[in-house]
């Protein structure tokens, strides 16, 4: 926008005269052109041809003129002009600072200058394009109300279109408001202006404090920023307050502009944000081919809340994928037989403490996920929500609680679930979490810097071997040695060989090996002896840590293939002193062997027993951990499956757990009664105690609960502190 030479629009309006200083000048000459003139002439010229440069859009001429007066001729009665026209000059040009330190220096060098109420615009002009509302509106609001009653109205509006010109919406709904109230004409045009600087993206924060502070009931300022701040809250996922919002337009508005639009958000936002204190949800898949786990972690979330369910024939304890830990679809029969229809697990089920389990069947489908969450909020309108346990239902589950704003712990693995937003928690053992504790202990408590990986060609073995490089990296260690596999794999002799470097032909003595094999003309022979000279190069083990993710079945094929290689890989006292005996290396130290949690069977010591002796690896339970919690629920749920239950049971039955601690109640604390305060309270619990350990979440919604150090003992696995690993104290 063009600003006029004087004044600018809205001091057009305050009826200010487009003059000069009217106090006594200065009476001093100045030599223009070899010419002596009075200073007050010559300040009056630059003055006036600046304002008709200005009008000619010749800002240069203009600018220069104006700062002529204001810095050599601040003595004369044009210091004032020159020094509004200057700072409109740099308004325009944006140079808000300029401006500002333009009409600052006039009204502290002159304050009863007559045109200090165009300074002062100017002034607040300035400090509205720099950010500064709040010191800019008492100086607005000072010149309107100076105005005549008869006035007022009218330089409001102008006002307010003047600062909707130059986008600063939130001052310009004040003054358009005000225009409105006072019975400005052209009532329909500045209601379209005050809703498209509405909708221009004022924050949330600046719509309140007018709706506090400036909007009257009864004003059409005060039902536009009503209805905008219900669908502020809605977008923002504040379901309440934009529930109280809409409430509060209709009282006011019931026949209003936007009555029909607030009518139906209402009617959306009453099923939402009704909240029963004492039910809530559970995801679990109760049907279809992960139905045997979702029953196993139904029994586990109902002995977290206090339940003593019974099953009639318990089913047979299903498989976890060795590779993952995640639940094995059965294998479907090719003429599966008729089964009895068996009861459905969906309905409510009351607890000894007065709460209500709402427990739906994902099925395992993420689309029917999404309407579950959905149907819990509206329909069961549940205060939390528990669930699910499979990867391709728990991120759905999670955004669908994100929009309802609703609590939700979910128990998968899967990533992307704590980072949907503040109403999401995991309670899950993750790859990365397994990698960073083995890398804490093996990096900083025992000093290691070289590391070897062995890993399967398959999305978590790829993910495990991934984070641990990454947590590697960050530690400034290194992998010296990779080697990767098949899924399926079962011999792994090339691997090993191409661990630890055989096979390479870099020496004199397997050079001439494979000159003489290549001599033989039987091709059996021939490969077999060009494999045997491979095996006549010294291993090379470069690392004195490998890491292994992947199941305690996989490791007992690998690691007979590494110790034909010369890797020692136990630190059983007898066969290191034996194998320093026969290379002669009497400083040889053991490869500490890493793995995860999928080792955590007894089956991985009845195949390798002292092979692997010192060997560690990390789990999220620990079934045989004596302490009374964890037996109460081991034996408890074994009553009902006759089998001991696995990770993910104990995890839900610690999310059940915190569940039931917040929403009862104790001396030390009220029960929780909203859905927020429940959110609250999850995020910031730091030790809580369940069966997996003591339980805390980090800033993101991600359990950091420590994980369980476990060690290769001879024939057995036990737990042990990383302290005491970390100082060598593993058998």
């Amino acid at each position: 926008m063009r600003s006029l030479p004087c004044p600018l629009p809205i001091l057009l309006v305050l009826s200010l005269a487009c003059t000069t200083s009217t106090a006594q000048g200065t009476t001093r000459t100045v030599t223009v052109d070899g010419r002596s003139m009075p200073a007050e002439d010559y300040a009056r010229f630059l003055v006036d041809t600046g304002n008709a440069a200005a009008l000619a859009h010749d800002d240069g001429v203009a600018r220069a003129n104006f700062t002529k007066v204001t810095a050599e001729l601040a003595d004369t009665t044009s210091f004032g002009a020159a020094s509004v026209g200057l700072a409109r000059l740099l308004l325009d040009a944006g140079d808000a600072p300029g401006a500002q330190a333009a009409v600052e220096k006039l009204l502290l060098q002159d304050p009863a200058t007559p045109v200090a109420d165009e300074a002062r615009y100017l002034l607040a002009l300035a400090q509205l394009q720099q950010g500064d509302a709040t010191s800019a509106a008492p100086t607005l609001r000072s010149l309107v109300d100076k105005m005549p009653e008869e006035e007022r109205a009218e330089a409001s509006a102008k006002l307010g279109g003047q600062l909707f010109a130059q986008g600063h919406g939130a001052e310009a709904l004040r003054y358009l408001g005000r225009a409105l109230e006072e019975g400005a004409g052209g009532r329909a045009d500045l209601e379209a202006r005050m809703v498209t600087a509405v909708d221009g993206g004022i924050a949330p924060g600046d719509l309140r404090l007018l709706l506090e502070t400036d909007a009257k009931p009864g004003t059409f300022l005060d039902e536009l920023l009503t209805i905008k701040l219900a669908r502020v809250h809605v977008h923002l996922r504040d379901y309440a307050s934009a529930n109280d919002m809409a409430t509060r337009y209709l009282s006011r508005y019931a026949s209003g502009r936007w009555s029909k639009d607030a009518r139906a958000l209402q009617a959306s936002l009453q099923a939402r944000v009704q909240v029963d204190a004492k039910a809530v949800g559970v995801l679990l898949p109760l049907t279809g081919k992960y139905a045997a786990y979702g029953k196993r972690a139904l029994t586990a979330i109902q002995l977290g809340f206090g339940n003593s369910p019974k099953v009639e024939a318990p089913p047979p304890e299903p498989e976890l994928d060795p590779k993952t830990g995640e639940p094995v679809a059965p294998a479907e029969e090719p003429t599966p037989k008729p089964k009895p229809k068996e009861a459905s697990l969906e309905g409510t089920i009351t607890t000894p403490a007065g709460l209500k389990l709402v427990v739906k069947d994902t099925a395992g489908d993420p689309v029917r996920t999404r309407q579950l969450v959905e149907e819990l909020v509206a329909g069961d309108h549940v205060i939390a929500i528990l669930g699910d346990i499979l990867l391709d239902t728990s991120l759905p589950a999670a955004l669908a609680a994100e929009d309802a704003g609703v609590p939700l712990i979910s128990l998968s693995r899967r990533d992307g679930v704590p980072e949907t937003g503040p109403w999401s928690f995991r309670l899950a053992l993750t790859a990365r979490k397994q990698a960073e504790a083995l890398v804490r202990l093996t990096v900083e408590g025992m000093g290691m810097k070289r590391f070897g990986i062995m890993y399967p060609r398959d999305p978590f073995g790829v993910e495990l071997m991934n984070g641990l490089w990454d947590e590697l990296e960050k530690r400034e260690a290194e992998v010296t040695a990779v080697e990767a596999y098949a899924h399926d794999q079962t011999t792994f002799t090339a691997q090993a060989k191409s661990l630890v470097g055989r096979g390479i032909a870099s020496s004199t003595e397997v050079a001439e090996c494979r000159a003489e094999a290549q001599q033989i003309t039987n091709q059996y022979r021939k490969k077999k002896a060009l494999e045997g000279c491979g095996d006549l190069a010294k291993p090379i083990v470069d690392f004195e840590a490998l890491f292994v993710p992947d199941s305690y079945r996989t490791v007992s094929y690998i690691v007979p293939a590494l110790v034909a290689e010369d890797v020692l890989l136990t630190k059983d006292h007898r066969t290191v002193d034996n194998y320093r005996k026969t290379t002669g290396n009497n400083s040889l130290r053991p490869v500490q062997l890493l793995g995860v949690s999928m080792w955590n069977a007894p089956e991985l010591t009845k195949r390798l027993g002292r092979q692997i002796d010192g060997a560690v690896f990390v789990d999220g339970f620990n079934p045989a951990d004596g302490t009374p919690r964890v037996q109460k629920f081991v034996a408890a749920f074994a009553d009902v499956h006759h089998s001991k239950p696995q990770l993910i049971e104990a995890q839900a039955h610690d999310g059940a757990a915190i569940m039931q601690a917040l929403l009862v109640g104790d001396a030390a604390r009220p029960a929780l009664r909203t859905r927020e305060s429940l959110r609250q309270a999850i995020a910031g619990i730091t030790e809580f105690p369940g069966v997996t350990g003591l339980i805390r979440f980090d800033e993101h919604g991600d359990s950091a609960t420590q994980l369980i150090h476990f060690v290769v003992d001879g024939e057995k696995i036990e737990t042990r502190d990383p302290a005491a690993l970390a100082k060598g104290e593993s058998g």
